[in-house]
């Protein structure tokens, strides 16, 4: 674990870093770099993230039928989402910037200038948060599946309000002691 986390962190850290290092503190400051990248640098990702999306719905529709659709769809879903996030940024933000000026100012316009400067980092962050919040949602639905199921179960099983039984269920279900005959005169005396 310490060596897979350390390599990812690493391997996900070198290439911007490498391309931060490329940009001169005088690009940095220029307009110029703060635009917002045009929409054809993730055309492709578009596109593939598109068709996983269409084969996470097709597999949840049930038009493929193999072992483990439903987490194979979930993968799918979640890759084709990160493909797809980075070109829906672009636009979102192209078409909020000018709002996100007027309703916050200078903050509005240089967050959606930071927005734009990445938005693969903006995707991928919407991306592990929307996982964790399906994955809490999954965990939730099932715990809750399980209690319900079991309430059902219970009520099927033991329809009754009240048992009066001679048998010791600790020692065998299905004991051979019969109840004193006083017992359903007690017993009916119960409201």
């Amino acid at each position: 674990g310490l060596a897979l986390g350390t390599s990812t962190a690493f391997i996900a850290a070198y290439f911007p870093g490498r391309q931060a290092m490329s940009i001169s503190p005088v690009e940095m400051l220029r307009q110029g770099v703060l635009q917002v990248r045009s929409g054809s640098g993730y055309g492709r990702s578009l596109v593939v993230g598109l068709l996983f999306i269409a084969f996470a719905v097709a597999a949840t529709a049930r038009a493929f039928s193999f072992e483990n659709v439903g987490l194979a769809a979930a993968f799918f879903a979640f890759l084709g989402a990160a493909l797809v996030l980075p070109q829906v940024t672009i636009w979102t933000l192209r078409a909020a910037r000018p709002l996100m000026g007027r309703c916050f100012r200078l903050g509005g316009a240089l967050a959606a200038d930071n927005l734009a400067k990445a938005p693969q980092r903006t995707a991928l962050t919407v991306i592990a948060l929307s996982g964790a919040l399906a994955m809490m949602v999954c965990a939730a639905a099932i715990i809750v599946s399980f209690k319900v199921r079991q309430a059902r179960w219970l009520h099927d099983a033991l329809p009754f309000d009240c048992q009066v039984t001679a048998s010791n269920y600790e020692a065998t279900i299905y004991g051979g002691a019969r109840l004193p005959a006083e017992i359903p005169a007690i017993v009916g005396a119960v409201e």
